[in-house]
This record gives structure tokens, C-alpha cells and sequence, in this order.
């Protein structure tokens, strides 16, 4: 308990002072500023309008599309009301008379945004001046160079030589360095080689600085505190590089965020080697405190792999151990270890650890830090009345305006969220009630000093992934390479001769209750042997920790379906034999999702590999066998032994396939690339065959883009190989082209747009048929979907990829068939009654079926579904009809299997032609009633399918014959009887197509937006 009421009631009475002569000086500049911010905070969509209209303004080099974009932004928006009379007359006369002369008009909206945004930040070309008038009104400075995203190590280079250059500026007096743009490798799984790599350049960094002189000591150097999953190495880097006997001299400061659970803990373990470092004369180090920089990110990053929760999520628990580690800092103990910068623009937490440092006599040791151009009024007011004030100002390198809009849009967040005290610091008035509520929670915050984190509650279903971030965590991921390497070369060096016991197939069949005990078994199995098929599977460590999470979840989606239907979750079908083919570019997860889901529908499966994948057929086999339950329907086959067992299905992946961007010439180029290498090569492409790029023509030649796109992955060319997958890239015209390229190639089966113009997203969102369709997926995050709908509610997130594998099963539809289904009878149309009432014998179950078939297609069918809204990612199924089929029918159907496929056809309106082989009946039946049946452009096919009919016509065939499957078509040959289910059915008349989109790119969601974490 630190709750001390007279350093309470100075702490009021002195925030009281310091906000009373803000609002006297009241400077024009913050007027003018804060009326645009808070008539942002007024209208949400201004703000929108706002960041788009900042990403739009430099995404491209033609004027004639910014302005055809500018216009459509304008339409849709209107005139924002924080724009004074003047800009709305500018806007009004480009929307009406300007924007067809778009080289006139882009260049001055240019030219004005950027004269705006310097109130926020400092241009490269005038940082000079701007030092020079710092030193003039004896300001303090530390400025912090904004680069873009760093992709690659000659681009971490220039950011290095973009820093000493800096440091060599005799304006400038201290810098602020961001490890990830120096070194684009950093890796919690190759702790060590990161740190030894990050260490060597901040070496070059600090020699730099330490040339020169400034009041005494070096130029300050402080290092930038990043995202939680880069704290070990951040932190680790800045302890070994200050060991080293040629800086033991050398001030330096460091960043820490105090929304980080583990805050405490690494500020007490920084306290233990700054002791060690004064023991051996070093000099006193600088630590920052920040409250956080980066919480959407966090949220975001911790549900999609998934990890725990880095940040606290009630602001009050931040707050708390802020004060707390500000106040252990300061104590006198430690004057000669540290000196302390409090970051924030927070009133009251600046004035209670300016009265405590006070009350310590450690005001020598304390230093503000305030965001240039923000509050200026308050940092005047707090300069004059009681300390000096640091400015912390962020420096645009080349004038490049595109590195700017990540930072702009983060601060016009901050400045109008409403949870931000930055929304309402210039209109504070002492004893308003905005000052009495914050008045409050600055007092809650000091209440107690023990954090209760049981109130924290942050639900997370999966299966979380190894964390990286826990330094055990990395002692054990050594500690299994060491046993592997050494424990595996005798496997390694015999693959040859590797064989699996084969067992013949038995048809073994389980009750609801065994099955749920095998998966839980098999759950047990697979965690106790993490660490072995970690290193099995031939990928990178991080990459298979998740696969093998997902895996369980997997088996947990199981359990659930289990649970929730009970005995109704019974399999009618007969046992057949499967025979999947993996190798090593197959996922964990994808492999038990095939094998579960294979056994779990009274299949017995056969799993043959390569010799690359021995090591991981073994583990697998023990996994499998080791239950004593469902033994006897597993097999695990060598690819090198020759099986005799007799399959009916072979799965095997189809290299076919391809994966295409279509990268629009007004999108975030640097983000689309980051896309194209992270969310793709890295992660999704052994679940392609090829990555086709299709470049808008500004794009397909714009050297600087190519450029990067080449050094990112140290690829040449156009065309490329990366991992020996091929990537080609093709020029486009516009996004109408981009989407009839797509449609017309059957093997692109999934389509990404980089675009930030609306009309184009629109178009390709709507008229692209693929089965996954992807808006601005910048985000390095796994598709997947939330399946409460199915489980009572139960928040689940299933990888797209074993989604695929679940509905190649039947697994939703048998689920789906089990639910309740409304009773609600429609009228029939008149052209469904022609059907119900051609033969009087099957009337009323013909009537049922119509009915079932209608609701189904207006419940499900006819409208989307979204599956997950999590922050600023939508996802959503979609159903798109086809346009005609082939009914092929057996000779064992009947006349009301014909009319309920033809039914199925009416509801859906889809063309059709029938096919009856030999059955007599059926095709006597139609030629009888022709003219009923069949519309003009449908007919009943009398020859034989043998016999050439040109079959490519149709989107897809619906037999209940065997028939040769037909290569053109083959992801469309479906042998399914008919079911009078309209909500199983139907499914086959449609194609099913995910799409994912980003409500915005920078991990900030807008007041509109809505989502929850989990």
C-alpha cells in the first residue's frame, strides 16, 4: 500500500497549477490543432476519412488516380467538418471543377498535407533549422528517424548508416534507435546468433556517438523498447553491448513499457546488472518509462498465434505499475546506477513523480519526455513552473511521406480515442468532469501496489504455442536440438532401411464415449511428444510449435462435436479404405485433421512417406499406436516398402493449384511486399503449387518496388524461384482484367487484392470466384474460422487449411444435419409446382423437400456468414451458385431422386442437363414430360457420355454413378446420392468461398469498428 495523502493532495494541487496556466497561455498553435482533433472525437467517420485520405495522397505516382480516388473518398464521406470554410471551398471546387485536371490539383493537396502534418513531425531537409531553434529556446531534444518496415539486411544497413550519419550532426544531441530497423533476422529461436548480430551493429552505432562531446559525456543513444516477442533479445543486446570494456564509459538509455506483465520483473533484473556495472565503475545508464506503445498489436499478435497475453487490459493495472517502477527507480538507492525519463502526457502521473522525486531530493536525477507538436501549452507551463521538458520529435528521412502514415495514423488515434487522455488535454478545465474522472482513476491506480491479476481475464480457447519469450522456454528448445542432433543421427543415417509394422485393416467401431477418450489420449500423446515432432517435421521451429498447437485444437473441435451431439453424432456409411500420401512440405495439423478425420468416420487409412520424412512417419506411428483403442484401423507405410492393402481414395496434395496477388498501383507497395513474403512464401506456400503476381502497369514497372521485391529474398528476376516454389509476375491493366485472368485459370484457387481503392476492392471482392478471396491481408496472421455457431457458442479458431479437410469428410454437413431446423412451411413457387405435382405418388414428400430446400437456400445459401470478426479481421463464408451442372444418374434411382435434384436446381436456378446412363425409367419419364422439365437451354443428354459430349461446359457434375473422373472438372465431380436435406444438398450447387478482410492495416480499430478480442 503506497496511498500517502499529503504527497496526494500535492500532487493535485501541483497538476492544478500546471493545467490552470496551460489554459492561460492557450497557444494558437494547440487551438487550431486540438478543434481538428476533437472534431474527429465528435465524428468518427472524419476520422476515417482522415486516415484514408493519408493513405491515398502518396500511394502512387499518377495523379489522375489519387484524384479519381480523392473524389470517390469525398462522395462517400462528404466534406469533413474539421476542414475550415477555406479547405471546404479547396475540396468543393476539386470535386466539381479541379479533379479533371488531376497534375494541378494532387500536387496542391499534396503540398498542403504535408505543411499540415509538420505541427507532428520534423522533414530530413529542415531538421537543422528545427535543432537550431530547439538549442535557441534551450529545448532539449532526442530525435528518432522514421523508417519503414526493414525486409531484408541491406535495408537494415542503410538504416545503420541513416544513424551515424545522424549522430555525426553537430545539431543533434541524443537519438533513439529501434532494433528492427537495424536488423530484419531477429528470432526468438536463434536467441543467441540475434543477439550476437544486433550487438555488432549497435557496436558501429555507439562508436559513432561516442566521438563526440555533449556537456560532459557522449551523445545519448537510447534504445526503443518494441513488441513483447522482442523484449529477451532487446534487452539482452543492450546488457552485453554496455559490457563490453569499450563503453564502460558510455551513457545510454533504454526503453521500458509498463503495460508489460513482466515489467517489474525485468526492471529488478536490470537493477541487478546495473549494480554489477557500477561495481565495476561504469557509468549511470538512462531508463525511459513508457506506458506502451504497441497494445492493438499485442492483442492482436497474442490471439492469431496463439500466445498469451504480454500487456495487462485493464488501463488502471498499467497505470499502477507504472507509478511503481517510477517510484523504485527513483529511489535514492540507486542515484548512482541511473538517471530517470518519464515519458507521458498524462497530468496527473507527471506531476506525482515529479512531488515524489522531490520528496526523495531526486529531482536532479528525473527528466520529462513529451511528444513534439502535442500539448504544447502544458509541456510550457510545466517548463516554466517547475522542470525542464524533453522533445521527443520523430524525423521523416528523405521527405518520404509514405513512411509517415503508420506513425500519423497512430498519433490521430491517440489524440481522439476516447480512452486516451490526449483526447481531452487541451479542453481540460480544473474541476471539470473529466478532471474529476481522471482525477479518479489516478487515484484508483494508487490504491494498491499489489496487482490483482486475477481480474485480468483475457479467453483464449486454443491450444497456445510454444512462448518464446519465456527464457526456459528457450533453455528447453536447445536443450531438444542437442538431443536430437544427437539422439536422431543413427535414424538420420538409416532412413533407407526404415520400416513400419503394417497391421491388416479391421474394422473396429467405437462408441461416442471411446472416441472422446481416444482424442483426449491422443491430446496427451501429442503434447508429451512436442518436443520430438518439433524437430521431425522439416520446417523452422516456430512454424512447427504452431502446426503441432493446431493440430489439438483440431482434436479439440472433435471432442466438442462429440460432446454437444452425443449419440446423435452416429456414422451410417460403409468403411472404406484411404491411402494419404505426405511429404515434408505438409502441415502437422493438416496431417491429424486427414488421419482423425479418416478414423473417426469408420475409415481405415494408410499413410505413406518419403524417406525426408522418416523420422516423422516413426513419431506418428508411435503417436497412433500407442493408444490402445483405435490400433487396428492405423497404418503407417515407407513409401520404399510395397503395400498390398487395396485403397478406395488416394489424397494427395494437388501442386497444381496456385496462389495469386493482384497488387493494385494505389495500394501500400512495402506492405503488399511484406504480404507476398510473410503471410505467403513463409507460411502458406506448401499449400500451393506456384505464386502468380499480377501488377497493376505502374506497379509491374516501378524499379523501386521491383527492387525491393528482388532484395527481400535475395530473388532476380521476374521470374523467380524461392524454396523451389515459382513465382511468375504478370501486367495488368486494372483490377477488370486482374479478376476475367482469375476467373478464367481453374488452378488459381486463391486470390489476394493490395488495394486502397474502394471501388476496386468492391469489384474483385464481388466478382472473383475463388475459393478464397483475400482484401488487404497485411496482418501476418493464419486464416482461420471462429465455429461457435456449430458448438453452443464456443469461441474456436480452426486453420483454414484443416477446415478444407474437415468438409472433404462431410464433418460440417453431418454436424449442420444434426441441428434443429426451423418447421416454418413457405408457399412454393408455381415453377416448383409443376414439378410437385407431375406424378400424384410422391406429391407431399416432394412438396417437404421443396420446402427444405427453399429455407435452407434463404437461411444459409442466399446471404453470407461471418464466421469470425476478431479487431480489425472479417471472415466470412460465401456461397456462390454455379451456373450449370450435369445430373448423372444410376440405374437404381428413382423419380423422386430426379425431381429433387431438379428441385434443387429450381431453387438455386442453375441450368442443368440430365444424364440417365441405363436407367429406362428415368429417361422415358423425361423424354414423357420434356417440355415440364426443361427450360430452353436445358435438355436430356441420350448418348452416351463416352461418346465425346464436351463435358468442360459445366461447372461441375452430380452423379450417383461411377463414371471416369474427368480432368478438367475434377474439383467438381461429386458421386453423392441425393439427400432431401436441403441444408446438406444444396451444398453441391454452390461453390464455397472464404474471404478475409482487414478493416484497417495498422492495428488500430476505429470507433466504428467493431470486434472483440476472443
Amino acid at each position: 500500500m503506497h496511498y500517502d495523502d499529503e504527497l496526494i493532495n500535492e500532487t493535485i494541487a501541483l497538476a492544478s497549477s500546471w493545467q490552470h496556466q496551460a489554459n492561460r497561455l492557450h497557444l494558437e498553435f494547440d487551438q487550431e490543432f486540438y478543434s481538428i482533433m476533437n472534431s474527429i472525437q465528435k465524428y468518427p467517420q472524419d476520422k476515417i476519412f482522415l486516415i484514408e485520405l493519408l493513405e491515398v495522397i502518396f500511394a502512387t505516382k499518377s495523379n489522375k488516380r489519387i484524384a479519381h480516388v480523392l473524389d470517390y473518398l469525398i462522395e462517400k464521406y462528404g466534406i469533413a467538418d474539421f476542414f475550415t470554410k477555406t479547405q471546404k471551398a479547396l475540396l468543393f471546387l476539386f470535386q466539381h471543377s479541379t479533379k479533371n485536371i488531376p497534375d494541378v490539383s494532387v500536387p496542391f493537396f499534396q503540398e498542403y498535407i504535408k505543411n499540415e502534418v509538420k505541427k507532428l513531425l520534423v522533414y530530413e531537409s529542415q531538421l537543422d533549422e528545427f535543432l537550431e531553434r530547439k538549442d535557441y529556446q534551450e529545448v532539449k531534444t532526442t530525435i528518432n528517424l522514421m523508417h519503414g518496415l526493414t525486409m531484408n539486411e541491406l535495408e537494415a544497413q542503410r538504416a545503420i548508416e541513416n544513424y551515424i550519419r545522424e549522430l555525426g550532426n553537430p545539431y543533434v544531441k541524443a537519438i533513439s534507435v529501434k532494433i528492427s530497423s537495424i536488423d530484419s533476422m531477429m528470432d526468438l529461436t536463434d536467441f543467441d546468433g540475434s543477439v550476437e548480430r544486433i550487438v555488432h551493429k549497435l557496436t558501429l552505432i555507439f562508436r559513432q556517438a561516442q566521438k563526440y562531446t555533449v556537456n560532459g559525456c557522449n551523445k545519448l543513444v537510447f534504445i526503443e523498447m518494441e513488441e513483447s516477442t522482442t523484449l529477451p533479445i532487446i534487452i539482452e543486446s543492450f546488457k552485453q553491448l554496455l559490457n563490453k570494456e569499450e563503453f564502460k564509459n558510455f551513457k545510454a538509455g533504454i526503453t521500458l513499457q509498463a503495460y508489460l506483465k513482466v515489467a517489474l520483473e525485468i526492471l529488478e533484473n536490470l537493477i541487478l546488472w546495473m549494480e554489477k556495472r557500477h561495481e565495476k565503475k561504469g557509468e549511470k545508464i538512462i531508463i525511459r518509462l513508457v506506458k506502451g506503445g504497441s497494445l492493438q498489436k499485442e492483442y492482436t499478435s497474442c490471439v492469431l498465434k496463439p500466445l498469451p497475453l504480454a500487456t495487462f487490459e485493464n488501463k488502471i493495472h498499467t497505470d499502477t505499475q507504472f507509478k511503481k517502477m517510477a517510484r523504485r527507480l527513483i529511489e535514492e538507492q540507486f542515484c548512482e546506477l541511473c538517471d530517470v525519463h518519464i515519458a507521458t502526457h498524462n497530468i496527473f502521473d507527471l506531476a506525482y513523480i515529479y512531488c515524489f522525486a522531490k520528496q526523495k531530493r531526486q529531482l536532479e536525477r528525473l527528466g520529462f519526455e513529451m511528444y513534439e507538436g502535442i500539448n504544447e501549452s502544458l509541456k510550457i507551463a510545466i517548463q516554466n513552473q517547475s522542470k525542464e521538458v524533453i522533445t521527443y520529435s520523430s524525423v521523416l528521412l528523405r521527405d518520404d511521406f509514405s513512411n509517415a502514415i503508420r506513425f500519423l495514423v497512430k498519433r490521430i488515434h491517440d489524440l481522439t480515442s476516447s480512452c486516451s487522455f490526449l483526447s481531452h488535454a487541451y479542453r481540460l478545465q480544473v474541476d471539470s468532469d473529466n478532471w474529476v474522472e481522471y482525477k479518479k482513476q489516478f487515484l484508483r491506480s494508487l490504491q494498491t501496489d499489489e496487482l490483482n491479476l486475477e481480474e485480468e481475464h483475457f479467453l483464449c480457447e486454443n491450444e497456445p504455442v510454444t512462448d518464446f519469450r519465456v527464457a526456459h522456454n528457450r533453455t528447453w528448445l536447445n536443450s531438444a536440438l542437442q538431443q536430437y542432433n544427437e539422439g536422431n543421427e543413427s535414424l538420420k543415417n538409416n532412413e533407407q532401411t526404415i520400416e513400419f509394422e503394417t497391421i491388416q485393416g479391421v474394422s473396429l467401431k467405437l462408441d461416442i464415449q471411446q472416441k472422446i477418450d481416444w482424442l483426449e489420449e491422443l491430446i496427451v500423446n501429442i503434447a508429451n511428444h512436442r518436443k520430438e515432432v518439433v524437430f521431425a517435421l522439416k520446417k523452422d521451429v516456430v512454424t512447427n510449435d504452431k502446426e503441432i498447437s493446431l493440430a489439438i485444437d483440431v482434436l479439440h473441435l472433435f471432442i466438442n462435436a462429440l460432446k454437444v451431439y452425443g449419440e446423435e453424432f452416429e456414422f451410417n456409411v460403409v468403411s472404406k479404405h484411404y491411402k494419404i500420401i505426405i511429404d515434408e512440405s505438409f502441415a502437422f495439423n493438416d496431417i491429424i485433421t486427414l488421419l482423425v478425420s479418416v478414423l473417426m468416420f469408420e475409415h481405415t487409412v494408410i499413410l505413406e512417406g518419403n524417406r525426408h520424412i522418416a523420422s516423422l512417419l516413426a513419431h506418428l506411428d508411435r503417436l497412433f499406436t500407442q493408444s490402445q483403442r483405435l490400433t487396428k484401423r492405423f497404418f503407417c507405410l515407407y513409401s520404399m516398402i510395397k503395400e498390398h492393402t487395396a485403397v478406395d481414395y488416394v489424397i494427395q496434395k494437388n501442386k497444381r493449384m496456385k496462389k495469386v496477388f493482384y497488387i493494385s498501383d494505389i495500394s501500400n507497395k512495402e506492405l503488399a511486399i511484406r504480404t507476398i513474403f510473410n503471410s505467403s512464401l513463409k507460411n502458406c506456400l506448401d499449400y500451393w503449387g506456384s505464386i502468380i503476381l499480377l501488377l497493376q502497369k505502374d506497379v509491374y514497372h516501378d524499379e523501386k518496388f521491383l527492387q525491393r521485391l528482388t532484395n527481400s529474398k535475395n530473388i532476380k528476376d521476374k521470374n523467380i524461384l524461392y524454396n523451389n516454389k515459382q513465382i511468375e509476375s504478370i501486367c495488368v491493366n486494372d483490377v477488370y482484367e486482374a479478376v476475367d485472368l482469375i476467373n478464367t485459370n481453374p488452378t488459381y484457387m486463391s486470390a489476394s487484392i493490395e488495394s486502397l481503392d474502394e471501388e476496386e476492392i468492391e469489384y474483385f471482392s464481388k466478382r472473383c470466384l475463388n475459393s478464397h478471396l483475400y482484401v488487404n491481408k497485411t496482418l501476418e496472421c493464419e486464416s482461420k474460422y471462429t465455429l461457435y455457431d456449430m458448438f453452443n457458442h464456443i469461441d474456436f479458431y480452426l486453420p483454414k487449411e484443416s477446415f478444407e479437410c474437415l468438409h472433404y469428410f462431410g464433418f460440417f454437413t453431418h454436424v449442420n444435419a444434426l441441428q434443429r431446423q426451423s418447421t416454418e412451411v413457405k408457399k412454393t413457387q408455381t415453377l416448383l409446382d409443376d414439378l410437385i405435382y407431375l406424378t400424384p405418388f410422391f406429391k407431399d414428400e416432394l412438396k417437404a423437400v421443396a420446402c427444405s430446400y427453399e429455407q435452407a437456400y434463404q437461411t444459409i445459401f442466399h446471404q453470407e456468414h461471418e464466421f469470425r470478426h476478431f479487431q480489425i479481421e472479417k471472415s466470412v463464408i460465401r456461397y456462390i451458385k454455379l451456373n450449370r451442372i450435369l445430373l448423372v444418374f444410376s440405374d437404381k434411382d428413382d423419380i423422386k431422386s430426379l425431381l429433387s435434384r431438379m428441385i434443387a436446381c429450381r431453387v438455386v436456378g442453375i441450368e442443368f442437363s440430365i444424364y440417365c446412363g441405363n436407367n429406362e425409367k428415368l429417361r422415358m419419364f423425361c423424354v414423357q414430360h420434356r417440355s415440364t422439365l426443361f427450360k430452353k437451354e436445358e435438355d436430356l443428354i441420350e448418348e452416351d457420355l463416352k461418346a465425346g459430349i464436351e463435358l468442360k461446359v459445366y461447372d461441375r457434375v452430380l452423379s450417383t454413378s461411377n463414371i471416369e473422373p474427368i480432368e478438367e472438372i475434377y474439383m467438381s465431380l461429386l458421386i453423392k446420392p441425393v439427400n432431401l436435406d436441403g441444408r446438406v444438398e444444396l451444398r453441391n450447387y454452390f461453390k464455397e468461398q472464404r474471404y478475409y478482410s482487414l478493416s484497417h492495416k495498422y492495428g488500430i480499430k476505429t470507433e466504428q469498428q467493431k470486434g472483440h478480442l476472443c
